[in-house]
């Protein structure tokens, strides 16, 4: 669906036996999904055009037992990334796709050679490399963070892995094209189970560290991972569990430095900075939805009117999933950059509830 900016439907496309699991915008807002198509191929589309005459292109592209769309970029040289795993009756194995804006036919088309890996995170820097990252296990089972780079014909130019007992990893390339990676674990702790995370800043194009922290997070594994980037470097880490009510969120400086860590008594399944450094969180409770959080730590609630003029994060897609939770579907984060709210977050979804 796509909605006008005063929350006016103004089309709306139907696909059969499609799941969707991913979304994202170009520079000229050509809208992009990507999902599962009759349970064993992945599917991605792109709308061309503008309002209900908007046209769509498809490409299908099978994959062995259950395919997962995992993640979907918007790359810096004209083309849709996509990245995913499916199971093959064994083990799972993990893809990479690359689409010109222009056509069907992947540019790139990669596959994991690991024994098992799941690629969860799909991104692009400014000298169009692209790097995927997730995890895999060894022959022994054991689960590592894992990033790759890729060159324009799909070879893999570096690799990283670290880490034992990796449950999910986040990657984000900020504009000078540092590569920032986070991945939580579980270790044993004198007979008890604990979460802790890596944060890390990776150096300019590359995987060598500019700087890496661990911290423990407050609950028992397994728990979800959440990362967000803001403009000036400084790095949010969220840790769910799953059903709970219950998330750890940890801010860290330029330097990685922890600056605060905080509970909550509800679980966030979307967050992201604004322009101006402040942290926002989309989180699923009975009454109040979201919140900001500024560099000490302080919640203020969001408040959004109608009227006020803002730009959308293309790059800030949330998908939720419809299980577990009541707010489910993909949701666009914006930035309100006019009026009373200036600097906040308008929460849109597909049937345009507005989250205040």
């Amino acid at each position: 669906m796509w909605f006008s900016s005063t929350g006016v439907l103004t089309y709306s496309r139907d696909y059969n036996y499609v799941i969707p699991m991913a979304a994202g915008l170009d520079s000229q807002d050509a809208v992009y999904f990507a999902g599962s198509y009759q349970g064993n191929q992945f599917f991605v589309a792109r709308r061309l055009g503008s309002g209900s005459s908007g046209a769509w292109e498809k490409t299908w592209s099978g994959n062995g037992g259950t395919a997962t769309i995992s993640d979907l970029a918007v790359g810096t040289q004209q083309s849709v990334l996509v990245c995913g795993y499916a199971w093959d009756g064994t083990k799972y194995d993990s893809y990479a796709r690359r689409y010109p804006l222009s056509g069907l036919s992947p540019t790139i088309a990669t596959d994991s050679t690991s024994y098992s890996s799941k690629w969860t995170d799909v991104a692009c820097d400014t000298s169009h490399r692209i790097v995927v990252a997730g995890t895999e296990k060894d022959s022994s089972g054991v689960s590592k963070a894992v990033a790759y780079k890729f060159d324009s014909s799909g070879s893999v130019t570096s690799s990283l892995q670290q880490g034992a007992d990796v449950h999910e990893v986040e990657l984000f390339i900020d504009s000078s094209n540092r590569y920032y990676l986070s991945y939580n674990y579980t270790y044993d702790d004198g007979g008890v189970d604990r979460e802790a995370v890596c944060a890390q800043k990776l150096g300019t194009g590359g995987f060598s560290s500019a700087w890496s922290t661990t911290f423990d997070t407050v609950f028992s594994p397994p728990e979800s991972l959440q990362m967000a980037l803001d403009p000036s470097g400084n790095v949010a880490i969220c840790t769910t569990v799953p059903g709970s009510w219950q998330s750890t969120l940890t801010r860290l400086d330029t330097s990685g430095t922890v600056e605060w860590q905080t509970t909550t008594a509800y679980e966030v399944f979307a967050m992201g900075f604004n322009s101006a450094g402040s942290l926002y969180t989309v989180w699923d409770a009975p009454s109040s939805f979201d919140s900001v959080w500024d560099s000490t730590g302080t919640v203020t609630d969001v408040g959004v009117t109608t009227g006020d003029s803002y730009r959308k994060l293309k790059n800030v897609y949330i998908s939720a999933s419809a299980s577990g939770t009541a707010y489910s579907g993909v949701y666009v984060i914006s930035e309100i950059t006019g009026g009373a709210n200036q600097g906040k977050f308008l929460i849109e979804t597909p049937s345009w509830n507005v989250i205040q």
